[in-house]
């Protein structure tokens, strides 16, 4: 009984060290208004196009999760200008980004 214990406990330890090394989850989120306001989509994963998701030239603000870098680009194919936030950004206007974002991507 204790060995079953033990060996259990030993399995626990294993799949949560695994889960620690596994790969990030990255998110961000596009919002179409300044202050994280109107419309806003969620992305997981590099979008080299943003056409078909509906926020290519029209976010004012984004959500980073803490801790995340992603790669915001005017043009497609990561292409243009291209700035890297690392957190919260409630204007994208002063950085010359309102309404100019068409690929991203996360940043190791």
């Amino acid at each position: 009984m204790i060995r079953a214990f033990v060996f259990g406990l030993a399995l626990s330890a294993i799949a949560v060290c695994a889960t620690a090394l596994a790969a990030p989850t990255y998110s961000i989120t596009l919002f179409e208004h300044k202050d994280f306001q109107g419309r806003s989509l969620t992305y997981r994963e590099a979008v080299a196009n943003l056409s078909s998701t509906g926020l290519n030239d029209a976010a004012s603000s984004v959500k980073v999760v803490p801790g995340q870098r992603w790669l915001l680009c005017r043009h497609k194919k990561f292409r243009g200008g291209c700035i890297v936030v690392d957190r919260d950004v409630s204007d994208l206007a002063p950085l010359g980004f309102n309404d100019r974002i068409s690929s991203l991507k996360p940043v190791d």
